[in-house]
């Protein structure tokens, strides 16, 4: 949705999510960071920001979020990943600076957990602003906007289903004949640190089962299902697990219960288990709520304020789309 009137202007837009696929990691570059290849995946697990742009006598960006577990767990001011996009958006285009935005952010996607919620976010900022201020931007030129801010923004601005190469910058579309549907589970007390996901692996002796992103691609290419689970794989796994048990002892579950298919997004610690409908999904959650065996995530000493349950359980499905505004701005 777009406003404008007496120098104030509004536009919101919805970030969906992503899930690795796959994630493979080729090799240790000389500046530090990894050559990897991943098979990208957006889902229908969205953030909506609203942005509110009026006149100002110096550049800011102030944040609001209705969501109070939100609000503790992401930072909400210049560091945020929105905040750094719009500063790099106004930079790269020259746009006078003399701008307050407002940012409501109703956050839906888990934070840290491997879906890429601040990327989505800072690439629909990218997104949204380009269209707000009429910069005119390409979405080639909003990627390399975005990898100076973020490994994930290129894939996030795109969208859909794309290898990545590179650092995740070097994308390749794959256009699927067949939508996937998720049970996505995120347990709220564990963390992973992605240079330590990266450091585990470089020192892991076990063995590590690569993924093959031909087959996951030209299975989803084809509509092959059987083809398309064979590939999916990463090789964050093995350790991740070895460091937190629990999460595999959650992918066994996911699987005993009915899933198709289970793996660890990104760095985790978010598991996304392929069911074949939105009702086994549901079976799945139920089950997983229910099962007496998971206390483990429990505790025992601490309280959950908002009373929210120790897993984070979403329902999602492939979509074939980054962020996009509610309604298209129209221009004279």
């Amino acid at each position: 949705m777009l406003r404008t009137g007496n120098n104030m202007k509004s536009i919101s837009v919805r970030c969906p999510a992503k899930i690795n696929l796959t994630f493979d990691i080729l090799n240790r570059r000389a500046d530090g960071y990894h050559d990897i290849e991943t098979l990208f995946q957006s889902i229908s697990l969205e953030d909506e920001i609203t942005f509110t742009a009026m006149e100002a006598d110096e550049f800011s960006v102030e944040f609001t979020c209705s969501n109070p577990y939100a609000r503790r767990s992401m930072p909400m001011d210049s560091s945020n990943l929105i905040a750094r996009a719009a500063n790099a958006l106004f930079l790269h285009t020259g746009l006078s600076r003399n701008w307050k935005i407002e940012v409501d952010i109703q956050k839906t996607i888990p934070i840290a957990a491997g879906l890429a919620g601040g990327s989505s976010d800072a690439a629909g900022t990218l997104i949204a602003l380009n269209d707000l201020f009429d910069t005119r931007l390409g979405v080639e030129e909003l990627c390399k906007l975005g990898v100076s801010i973020g490994a994930d923004i290129p894939f996030c601005v795109a969208g859909g289903t794309r290898i990545g190469r590179g650092i995740g910058e070097v994308l390749t579309e794959v256009k699927p004949a067949v939508s996937l549907i998720y049970c996505i589970v995120k347990p709220r007390k564990i963390s992973v640190s992605t240079a330590q996901a990266y450091s585990s692996y470089h020192h892991y002796k076990g063995e590590i089962r690569k993924p093959n992103i031909a087959n996951a691609t030209r299975g989803l290419e084809t509509g092959d299902i059987e083809m398309a689970l064979s590939g999916l794989g990463n090789v964050f796994e093995p350790m991740i697990f070895a460091e937190h048990p629990q999460l595999a002892e959650l992918k066994t579950k996911l699987l005993n219960f009915g899933a198709w298919d289970c793996h660890m997004s990104g760095s985790g610690p978010t598991l996304f288990a392929v069911v074949p409908s939105r009702e086994m999904a549901h079976h799945l959650r139920r089950a997983l709520l229910n099962d007496d065996e998971l206390g483990f995530f429990y505790g025992t000493d601490e309280v959950f304020t908002e009373g929210q349950p120790p897993l984070d359980i979403r329902i999602a499905e492939s979509c074939n789309h980054g962020p996009r505004a509610l309604v298209k701005a129209s221009r004279d």
